[in-house]
């Protein structure tokens, strides 16, 4: 319960902190959202804690639960709890559908138990981490108070756009001037918190939710944004082959580079596909957690190296 009581004194004041961040503007509503949290915070935690020591533990139950069901509705409602970044025009998306219907392609059968396993995993790894998903939405929004989830469009199997969660890693509206563009080492757009995030993929745990759904899988080539894809598909040949299995968490590209040309990816991913089973993903989830942990994945390029400023055109990390 003490658990509880102290997440139902925090989103309260999350709730006015994010009010006051929606209706001021400039740059002083970040700080005025931060000091009304910790000034509610400071208020709240008292009064649940003698509510606690001195009121029906039902009711209080009721209560705080009560709190979370108003965070999340006025929050929602003030400036949003996820950024929805660069969604495809209806034209692309039909673009990208066609080179998913060409005659020949060949959609593999799934291995028996994959499903089965993701499923189990993911379920486990939500149950697990959840607390650390309440830590890590506190950190980015206390950096810098707005979204703390961020949405790829990215492209699944057949060619479908779905909506890919992260936790938020970059400033809000980090494209807004430049359009999509590369993101290296020491990118500027990148929050604090959100190297370390992404030094320990910690942003990528609401991907389990998307592994739930089904749109993806614990392993299985990495689902890249449409505004990548779409020209990818026209530039190599047979790169919707990648697209005819459910993208993944982990693949054998992302486990060694941070960015890689698209021809070695769809090698890569090639390999996959045809030595594809539950086995094989065993292996590599083990191999993503041994890299990541030691730090061996080749590091993402620094603004400097990358040719003519451009480099593929890949944005933000793969």
């Amino acid at each position: 319960m003490n658990v509880w009581l102290v997440c139902g004194a925090l989103l309260p004041a999350l709730c006015l902190a994010f009010a006051v961040g929606s209706r001021f503007g400039g740059r002083t509503a970040p700080w005025l959202a931060r000091i009304v949290f910790l000034v509610t915070v400071g208020v709240a935690t008292p009064l649940a804690y003698w509510m606690y020591r001195h009121t029906d533990q039902v009711a209080t139950t009721l209560v705080i639960a009560g709190s979370f069901l108003y965070g999340g509705v006025f929050s929602a409602s003030a400036r949003g709890l996820v950024e929805d970044n660069a969604p495809p025009s209806p034209a692309t998306r039909a673009q990208i559908l066609t080179y998913h219907t060409v005659p020949g392609l060949r959609y593999p059968r799934e291995p028996r138990g994959k499903r089965a396993f993701d499923v189990l995993l993911a379920a486990l790894g939500v149950a697990v981490t959840l607390p650390l998903w309440f830590v890590i939405a506190l950190l980015v929004w206390f950096e810098e108070p707005g979204p703390v989830f961020f949405t790829k469009n990215s492209v699944g199997r057949g060619g479908v756009v779905f909506r890919q969660v992260k936790f938020r890693s970059m400033r809000y509206a980090a494209e807004r001037h430049t359009g999509p563009v590369v993101a290296t080492s020491a990118d500027p757009r990148t929050l604090r918190v959100g190297r370390q995030l992404r030094r320990w993929h910690l942003d990528e745990l609401p991907e389990l939710l998307n592994v739930l759904t089904g749109t993806m899988s614990l392993v299985g080539p990495r689902p890249l944004r449409a505004v990548l894809v779409h020209g990818d598909l026209a530039a190599v040949p047979g790169f919707a082959e990648r697209h005819t299995v459910r993208p993944g968490i982990a693949c054998i590209a992302q486990i060694e580079k941070y960015h890689i040309a698209p021809t070695e990816r769809l090698r890569k991913d090639r390999v996959y596909i045809r030595r594809m089973s539950v086995g094989l993903d065993i292996r590599l989830l083990g191999r993503a957690v041994v890299t990541t942990v030691r730090g061996e994945r080749e590091a993402a390029p620094r603004a400097e190296e990358m040719p003519g400023g451009q480099g593929e055109r890949a944005v933000h990390r793969a």
